[in-house]
């Protein structure tokens, strides 16, 4: 019988998740249980590839994407450091969804110092929620792990 896939929740994939987790199932069985990044990227390069889709071909575009995930990496790899107790604490924070004084999306996605983001009672709220869905995605992925249900209450209370 064969599996039946889906697309994890908020995560953006072009076609169809039963072609796709099959394809992927392949790759990883051609490699004895091992699915390498590397090939899937060769196989995706194939336009029939169900994978096909979900990559950038224009190398332009795509050198120019995979530097804003650079500096994504940067920004999130950046903490300041206690000089008491050696406590790392990130310095800026992703916050999304910023408007003008209109409503109008000036921003979906952008970072913040952390003072800022804990000071501002709306940016405090926008990183709150980001951080319950990243974490119920989390729990989500390992519903199966019982020793996980004290986490998922805790996780339930963050107000979002």
């Amino acid at each position: 019988m064969a599996k039946k896939y889906g697309i994890l929740s908020g995560r953006s994939v072009k076609g169809d998740a039963d072609s796709i987790g099959a394809r992927l199932e392949k790759i990883a069985k051609r490699n004895k249980g091992k699915l390498d990044p590397h090939d899937v990227v060769d196989d995706a390069k194939n336009k029939r590839s169900p994978l096909h889709p979900n990559f950038e071909w224009d190398d332009t575009k795509a050198a120019e994407q995979h530097r804003l995930f650079q500096a994504r990496y940067l920004i999130g790899s950046i903490v300041e450091v206690n000089v008491h107790t050696q406590k790392e604490t990130r310095s800026f924070v992703n916050v999304t969804t910023v408007t003008d004084d209109d409503g109008n999306l000036l921003r979906a996605r952008s970072y913040a110092p952390i003072e800022t983001a804990m000071t501002d009672p709306s940016l405090r709220q926008r990183v709150l929620g980001t951080v319950k869905r990243q974490l119920t995605t989390v729990l989500r992925q390992h519903a199966d792990l019982e020793e996980l249900a004290s986490v998922y209450e805790a996780v339930e209370a963050i107000p979002a």
